[in-house]
């Protein structure tokens, strides 16, 4: 060895060198790992966050029914019209009521509790 610390055998030379990660190796490395663990915490949160149970979804139907409600009522007493829109093949977790003159939008939030569908 010299004083650099440097063998004087190209081979030796050669080996000593190459000691860490290149930046695609550690960016791949980054990559897979993000992508497991996302992948673990995705599956953990909706296994805590579970299902609701048949009387939360009653609880938040009722909720949204009166919600409509009082749409209807506010429509009446204000004599504005308003349209409602909602996918016969797409659950939402919103409804939403689209005011005429001025124009404005209203959203009943179903908090995961209920997503709705229109079967008619």
């Amino acid at each position: 060895m010299n004083v650099r610390g440097r063998s004087r055998s190209p081979g030796r030379l050669l080996l000593c060198r190459r000691r860490g990660l290149s930046l695609a190796e550690l960016l791949v490395v980054l990559l897979m790992s993000s992508v497991f663990f996302g992948g673990i915490a995705l599956s953990f949160s909706s296994l805590a966050g579970g299902q609701p149970t048949p009387q939360e979804v009653r609880r938040e139907g009722k909720f949204a029914a009166q919600w409509m409600q009082r749409i209807f009522y506010k429509a009446l007493l204000s004599g504005r019209s308003f349209a409602f829109r909602i996918s016969p093949s797409v659950p939402q977790r919103y409804l939403r009521i689209y005011w005429s003159n001025p124009s404005e939008v209203e959203v009943y939030d179903g908090k995961e509790q209920a997503w709705f569908t229109n079967h008619s």
